[in-house]
């Protein structure tokens, strides 16, 4: 099958300077912002983090339980309400609607560190220049040649679930509704315009800038630095930072030796915050038929002598 939305030469200037802006805007967004604080007098409140802080850990959950763990892999199974929420939570991190993220991300695991995986950091040479390029491409370049318009190759699945198609249809509303909640809550909570002002500098513009940018961490930096648990036929590695920043998605190397895992970090020590959600969720009743690989299987495919 064709990976039409990653050829540069079958997309229109229209889209190139749509996808331009996108990436832009987060960027002017947080610079914006942060001119602000240098220059509002209140300096950072508590109420400013505790909204970045509740956006970030709701959006990101919404993509690494909702679009990637089971969107993507099917890791677990849940109702439709579950569903729901997973998938609107997921288009508030403005990262696209759920039927394109799955279908890019589907996509570079079958292609993983090949010529076809259109956001790999290891096919622009070596040397220095070659890993400057590659981290370039990996972290944003490769977004400024996509095509976001369906229908999208590798998600059957999905066209055929009516609850993800609606949501995907108004996927600018979650994205403008993102914004919104903590503009209220500022402004609600402090009782002022400038609560609210500060609410959605926080909780919006700074929390999709820095969500974006952990997010873009796991194509960029976990395929360059990091090590590796298992041996596998990419460059994934783990990373601790990148995933204490993304609630666990920095196991990468784990996650690409077990696609279908709902849990990424495999070892009792590395934190993933998405896995206690989804431990959460199933003592509630409300996921089921949880995939994780037994002790024998992770010794099994681990790398001799391996500290992870």
């Amino acid at each position: 099958m064709s990976i039409s939305f990653s050829n540069p030469s079958k997309i229109s200037n229209f889209q190139k300077a749509l996808n331009v802006i996108v990436v832009a805007m987060p960027v002017v967004g947080f610079i914006a912002a942060t001119l602000a604080i240098i220059f509002w007098e209140r300096g950072v409140q508590p109420l400013d983090l505790s909204l970045l802080v509740g956006m970030y850990a709701l959006t990101f959950f919404g993509i690494t339980v909702g679009y990637h763990r089971f969107f993507t892999h099917r890791a677990f199974q849940a109702g439709a309400f579950v569903r729901a929420f997973l998938a609107i939570a997921g288009c508030m991190a403005g990262q696209g609607p759920v039927a394109s993220w799955v279908s890019h991300h589907r996509c570079h695991h079958l292609y993983s560190d090949t010529q076809q995986d259109f956001h790999s950091p290891n096919i622009h040479g070596e040397g220095f220049w070659g890993v400057v390029q590659g981290f370039w491409h990996a972290h944003t370049g490769w977004l400024l040649n996509v095509d976001w318009t369906p229908p999208y190759p590798y998600v059957s699945d999905l066209n055929r679930d009516k609850v993800v198609q609606k949501i995907d249809q108004l996927y600018i509303l979650w994205v403008l509704l993102s914004l919104l909640i903590p503009t209220l809550l500022g402004g609600v909570l402090t009782g002022s315009w400038s609560g609210a002002l500060r609410g959605l500098i926080w909780g919006g513009g700074i929390r999709i800038f820095l969500l974006h940018q952990f997010t873009f961490s796991v194509n960029s930096v976990c395929h360059l630095w990091g090590k590796r648990q298992f041996p596998t036929d990419d460059q994934s590695k783990n990373n601790l930072f990148v995933a204490i920043m993304t609630l666990g998605e920095g196991w990468h190397n784990n996650h690409h030796a077990f696609q279908h895992s709902a849990r990424f970090g495999l070892r009792w020590w590395q934190l993933d915050f998405g896995w206690l959600g989804i431990l959460a969720l199933n003592r509630l009743g409300l996921v089921w038929n949880v995939k994780v690989p037994s002790s024998s299987e992770i010794e099994l495919k681990s790398i001799t002598s391996s500290v992870g």
